[in-house]
């Protein structure tokens, strides 16, 4: 395959291609030639985008290679412009091929799989990235070069156009006898929690994901109650926040202005469902929000079995307002309190029916 002349696509196709690589060598994937297999490997990225031509215009992986069409960079002799809708999606593939590599270790065997170029087995770098920083990148070829190609009796025969200093840094490393070719973290037989915990490792760690994501979660409410805690619903607060116009009178009271604050529980209406649901927050001294109506929850003393169903039916109540709240607005249907109520007892009976 050619290189990119363009600096700016070879980065992008450096770090598409580096991400395959690591997805690849965590989950015994093949490497990513279609469409179909990026959207299937890369579980989070929408449908949607994964049919726009501009995403795979963006995403820089090379033009033609082998026996399969790759996705080109190049479009009709111009050069691909970066659309701002691959942004956050560029910046999250950037972050991941940075990150993980630090997270396992590559051991090379006489049968190995790994790429001889792309895999990052030679001290923690890829012989590419060391070519690169020498500016040989005329070198990678073949550029799917399988590692155990240049083994021969357990023994190195490497490409006489390698220059000596990464020769030196080849034949440092050992040649294992055993059958794994990647450590994670230090075993052979890594779960997903290790990678789950290394992937979110500099995050920063709430104190309400137990309540909202625990053991007997119903997804729809959870999910409903995250967007609530991340502010990420779209109130009347948050539209006026990206420049559209829309009237900021709370639909349920018509005295407050809306917001998620307002939403759960300020409002004398949510707060009544709240009540009819949870009369124990009668007696608190002023009306809960969101997160102290959850850590109530969390101090009163009962079984886990039992938080963990209260915890489900706060979030019912989260869902179902903000469902009420839609209907209003949208749907031109207005529940009243008592209709909500029944709603929620509904669903939630409905989920604990199937509890074991």
């Amino acid at each position: 395959m050619e290189i990119e002349q363009n600096s700016g696509l070879e980065q992008n196709s450096s770090v598409v291609r580096k991400l395959s690589r690591i997805l690849t060598l965590f989950g015994n994937l093949v490497e990513f030639r279609r469409r179909e297999e990026f959207r299937r490997h890369l579980g989070r990225i929408p449908a949607s985008l994964v049919r726009r031509r501009e995403f795979w215009l963006h995403s820089g992986v090379g033009q033609k290679s082998g026996g399969g069409r790759e996705f080109t960079t190049i479009a009709k002799g111009k050069q691909a412009s970066r659309p701002s809708i691959c942004g956050k999606l560029h910046r999250f593939l950037c972050d991941v091929a940075a990150r993980l590599p630090s997270s396992f270790q590559l051991s090379i065997t006489e049968n190995s799989p790994l790429s001889f170029f792309w895999d990052p087995w030679c001290g923690g770098l890829s012989i590419a990235d060391r070519l690169k920083s020498e500016h040989m990148e005329h070198l990678i070829q073949p550029n799917h070069l399988p590692v155990h190609s240049v083994l021969v009796n357990n023994l190195w025969n490497l490409p006489f156009s390698l220059p000596p200093s990464i020769k030196v840094e080849i034949l440092a490393v050992p040649i294992s006898t055993g059958m794994g070719n990647c450590l994670w973290t230090g075993t052979d037989k890594p779960a997903f929690n290790s990678f789950h915990k290394g992937f979110f490792l500099n995050e920063q760690t709430v104190t309400w994901f137990k309540h909202v994501w625990h053991k007997r979660y119903a997804l729809r409410f959870s999910l409903t109650t995250w967007m609530a805690f991340r502010n990420g619903l779209k109130t009347a607060d948050n539209l006026i926040a990206r420049g559209l116009d829309v009237n900021t009178c709370c639909i349920f009271c018509h005295h407050s202005e809306e917001n998620h604050k307002h939403l759960f529980f300020e409002c004398e209406f949510t707060f009544q469902v709240l009540l009819k649901v949870f009369p124990y927050f009668n007696c608190m001294l002023l009306r809960p929000n969101l997160g102290q109506a959850f850590q109530s929850i969390e101090d009163w003393d009962m079984d886990k079995s039992r938080k963990n169903y209260c915890f489900m039916l706060l979030c019912a109540i989260v869902y179902h307002l903000w469902r009420a709240r839609n209907d209003r607005l949208f749907g031109n249907l207005i529940d009243c309190q008592n209709t909500i109520i029944a709603k929620i007892k509904c669903t939630v009976n409905l989920k604990i029916s199937k509890w074991k």
